[in-house]
């Protein structure tokens, strides 16, 4: 099965050095707004950790394998990600008080899509079962224990906690279609929550629990666009209404927003969508393309990736599109850009 073990980073990463250098990571400074975003040339990934106060960026690692789906724990101490170093996509986790990396998974033939607990305790993540199915499994980061929650002869993937821990949300083709599901976080009473024979994926949870966005083409345009629902599967709306390709939805810290990516002929734009009153203002309004939005933890600004300077660069705008300027520049692609909880 899946195993935990503790090993140095050069043994884990191989190419792979951790540089001990000044993070700005002390209590003291641990409250500056950190983003974590990762830089990928022809020869080599790296991920670093910018200090928005300072305007500095600290490497964290550096590697010749891919690295993705970069997540901090919900302390903001750890950060659990995806590489290919092994010939496979295996889960990692690398510690930023110690600048120790850990091998979480070994020996299988993929893991990936890890999601924290909101205690920090345990990881739901995506690997195949004894069927070779894609299934989702939950690792107890203390005991090294790993459990099949959801022990389908279909693909399970995407899986998300709640941020009341209570249950995880995934999504599944066990009806012939990608369809929304949710399950307690033991893996108990699996329910369809969005019922539909289209295509629904990319649930995303409100920071009170109560409601799940999710993208499909549902919809007479059969274009994709956002709708929420209940955790009963009760109160499905379609809250985008547009003609464009709208998806990967983003809740405001507050709930009351929710940015996401709206694509029309062809040009990628964020939107911000007021919930109480469902309009939608196009908040980066350039030619070029723009996506992957995350708000910050005050819900004040947003960090997204565009291609406007002909290489994909992070910039940070305030939450109403305003003071929209480049965090980095230079020859390398940069993306997942990703604020770090305050210790």
């Amino acid at each position: 099965m899946i195993a935990a073990a503790r090993l140095s980073a050069a043994l884990v990463m191989a190419c792979c050095l951790l540089l001990s250098l000044t993070l700005g990571l002390s209590r003291a400074q641990a409250h500056a707004p950190l983003l974590t975003y990762t830089a990928r040339t022809p020869t080599q990934t790296s991920l670093y950790l910018m200090d928005l106060q300072r305007v500095i960026s600290h490497r964290l690692m550096i590697t010749k394998s891919v690295l993705f789906e970069a997540r901090w724990s919900p302390d903001g101490l750890r950060l659990v990600f995806t590489s290919d170093h092994a010939g496979y996509s295996q889960l990692y986790l690398f510690d930023a008080t110690s600048m120790n990396t850990t091998a979480l998974t070994a020996g299988e033939p993929l893991a990936k899509s890890a999601t924290w607990s909101p205690d920090g305790q345990q990881l739901a993540f995506v690997s195949f079962s004894a069927a070779q199915d894609l299934d989702i499994f939950m690792l107890n980061l203390d005991s090294g224990t790993v459990t099949n929650l959801t022990h389908s002869a279909y693909d399970d993937f995407s899986p998300m906690w709640s941020p009341d821990g209570q249950y995880i949300t995934f999504v599944s083709s066990r009806e012939g279609n990608r369809e929304v599901y949710v399950m307690t976080s033991e893996g108990q009473a699996v329910r369809n929550l969005s019922g539909s024979i289209s295509e629904d994926f990319l649930p995303v949870w409100s920071p009170d629990s109560t409601q799940i966005a999710f993208v499909s083409d549902r919809g007479r345009r059969r274009n994709y666009e956002i709708y929420t629902v209940d955790v009963a599967g009760q109160q499905l709306q379609n809250i985008t209404r547009s003609i464009s390709e709208d998806w990967d939805p983003v809740w405001s810290p507050d709930g009351r927003s929710m940015a996401f990516v709206g694509a029309l002929y062809g040009n990628y734009q964020i939107y911000l969508l007021a919930l109480d009153s469902g309009s939608a203002v196009n908040l980066t309004r350039s030619t070029s393309n723009d996506f992957s939005p995350v708000w910050s933890l005050d819900g004040q600004q947003i960090a997204f990736v565009s291609n406007r300077d002909g290489w994909r660069q992070i910039y940070l705008m305030d939450a109403d599109g305003k003071r929209v300027r480049p965090l980095l520049t230079g020859a390398a692609e940069y993306y997942d850009p990703l604020w770090q909880p305050v210790p």
